[in-house]
């Protein structure tokens, strides 16, 4: 039984590895026979599953660097969790267009998950709302 799905495969591919297939690869996807077109699929799947786990590695370690910035800026003088976060989110010299992406910006710039933009978006509506008054 094959699993392959030639509707989805440059998706796939792109997830793996970063890029749209080549023409290269297109041919080779064109030529091969069923058999050969599985085989090419549970490779890029090997690759996607590869770059997810290299993702989170990345991702924890955004997250542990994060958590040690907020410490030191607690150990420098933040008053408190959120003040560290403030110094943080000033730190990155962010544009007021920038800001108004909010803490999703700020997760991208710094490697977070999107699920933390949250912890953010306070701080960047504070600091877009000071810089519209300034």
């Amino acid at each position: 039984m094959f699993t392959y799905d030639a509707s989805i495969v440059s998706d796939l591919h792109k997830d793996a590895r970063g890029y749209r297939p080549s023409s290269d690869f297109w041919a080779m996807w064109n030529e091969a026979l069923p058999a050969g077109k599985q085989l090419i699929w549970d490779n890029l799947i090997k690759d996607f599953d590869a770059e997810q786990a290299n993702e989170k590695r990345m991702q924890d370690l955004a997250i542990h660097n994060f958590e040690n910035e907020v410490a030191d800026c607690l150990a420098l003088g933040a008053k408190d969790r959120k003040t560290a976060i403030k110094w943080i989110v000033q730190g990155l010299n962010l544009s007021q267009s920038d800001l108004v992406y909010g803490g999703s910006f700020v997760c991208h710039k710094i490697g977070l998950p999107y699920t933390m933009e949250g912890v953010f978006n306070g701080v960047c509506k504070e600091l877009r709302l000071q810089l519209e008054a300034a």
